[in-house]
């Protein structure tokens, strides 16, 4: 294996779909490298266990976290599944997709918006970062703002300290990303740095890149926002969240001061999402209808807010 690193700067790939090439695709055997895969710890709303070990050695050490496990039976005798705290059971999940991949000289993290399940890597396509760092367990090196939030968010996640103590030894200096996370499940640290998380966190990041003074700020971008689910949007949550992409906190704002700063008919956000024709004539069936998800009654709400919505060409 050569030490030189694949993914050094980082980089945005998809996911492969079943007869369609495409040199921007990754399959997962490519992503995980398995021959020289040390150890990995995998974290996924919902993990089909007996496909991904399919992908991995097995003898290869993994830490695996999941909302949702699927599995039958394995030989695979190396995993540590780790279950985050939950403060309300049955209210909370866990929807983070991660991967921190260990090799003999670096490690890959990456970022998923597909689940560790096989329809979601052959007929359902999903966007892909990755971004390879050196790994040397004879030094230490100085903590970023990049290896700072990676290691609160694996607490968030109870991830073991033997796991999260490997930060310790990657250099981080080219990292490329800033780490955004969802509110994690659980524990005080959430309750008291609600700004390190979601939209808040998102203002923050925004922020420290922006040119533009808070009194002079204007909207000056259009938002492109795609999934496969759809949930109950309404105007003041896609206003708060287009004042947060573009770097304002919009929480020391009343509702009214947010709509006068921004009007609706400023809240410049498309919403990409397919048809029910075109999910119900998909070419692969069943296997890519089961991953769309969304409702009558919410999109038939008269709160829903129709109009930020557009079509995605098949």
């Amino acid at each position: 294996m050569s030490d030189r690193l694949e993914f050094p700067d980082g980089v945005v790939r998809v996911t492969p779909l079943v007869g369609v090439p495409d040199s921007q695709s990754i399959s997962l055997s490519t992503l995980l490298d398995a021959q020289h895969l040390l150890s990995a710890l995998l974290t996924s709303f919902i993990i089909n266990t007996d496909w991904l070990l399919s992908h991995i050695q097995p003898h290869t050490p993994l830490t695996l976290i999941a909302n949702q496990a699927q599995s039958t039976s394995s030989l695979h005798q190396n995993i540590s599944w780790c279950k985050p705290e939950f403060v309300v059971p049955n209210m909370q999940i866990m929807h983070t997709k991660l991967m921190f991949l260990v090799y003999p000289r670096h490690v890959r993290f990456v970022v998923l918006t597909g689940n560790l399940v096989e329809e979601e890597w052959t007929v359902v396509q999903n966007s892909v970062f990755i971004q390879d760092f050196p790994l040397d367990y004879t030094r230490v090196f100085s903590a970023n703002e990049f290896s700072t939030s990676l290691a609160l968010s694996l607490h968030d996640l109870s991830v073991p300290y033997s796991v999260v103590a490997r930060l310790n030894h990657v250099d981080f200096t080219r990292a490329r990303a800033r780490i955004v996370t969802t509110v994690p499940t659980g524990g005080k640290r959430v309750h008291m740095n609600m700004e390190s998380y979601g939209m808040l966190r998102l203002a923050h990041v925004v922020d420290q890149f922006s040119t533009q003074k808070a009194e002079e700020w204007e909207p000056d971008a259009r938002l492109y926002c795609i999934g496969s689910s759809l949930g109950k949007l309404d105007t003041n949550w896609l206003r708060d969240f287009y004042m947060c992409a573009h770097g304002w906190d919009p929480q020391s704002l009343a509702l009214n001061a947010r709509a006068s700063i921004v009007p609706e008919n400023m809240i410049d956000i498309a919403v990409a999402f397919p048809t029910h024709s075109d999910v119900a004539t998909n070419v692969y069936g069943k296997p890519a209808m089961q991953y769309v998800m969304a409702k009558q009654n919410v999109y038939e709400n008269p709160k829903f807010p129709k109009s930020c919505m557009f079509r995605v060409q098949p």
